[in-house]
């Protein structure tokens, strides 16, 4: 997995575009326009999508830390809990369990990348900044990270 794809994300349901809408270009630019300023090699590619697709029950069985957990640390911090409105997270926790699961599965086609933009743009408008995202994308990383050297027989059973 790479950082940079899930900088904005954390999302709702899967969105359709109208291909040929304005919207649509709109969100199609925004894609072209981050995937050609990331470096060829550091860029998402049919092997990451393997990877995710080996690991996926692993990844899987973890999503309810990784929501639980996300969210604790969001609300326990004044500025990230800032961006929420009282009673919102169990519908935060509901886009976040949908991103991750709908992440693990792909595929990764055109459809899914347009929802990454369309969800950035709304990370964007509710105040979220990239210190916040960047930083809970690294506490995804490291929570799985922490799981896989915590639980060795997890690590073997997605062999």
């Amino acid at each position: 997995m790479k950082a940079y794809i899930y900088a904005y994300l954390i999302v709702r349901h899967i969105a359709h575009f109208n291909l040929g809408s304005e919207v649509d270009k709109l969100l199609l630019n925004i894609v072209n326009t981050t995937m050609d300023h990331i470096p060829p090699p550091a860029r998402f590619s049919d092997h990451d999508a393997q990877v995710l697709v080996k690991y996926r029950p692993l990844l899987e069985s973890m999503t309810e830390d990784i929501v639980k957990g996300f969210y604790d640390v969001l609300f326990s911090h004044g500025p990230t809990a800032a961006v929420f409105q009282p009673g919102e997270r169990p519908l935060r926790e509901k886009t976040l369990r949908d991103w991750w699961v709908r992440t693990l599965r792909g595929p990764f086609d055109e459809d899914y990348w347009l929802w990454q933009a369309y969800v950035g743009i709304i990370h964007y408008r509710r105040g979220v900044t990239p210190p916040m995202f960047m930083g809970m994308w690294g506490w995804i990383i490291d929570n799985v990270i922490r799981k896989l050297k915590v639980d060795p027989r997890a690590r073997l059973s997605a062999r």
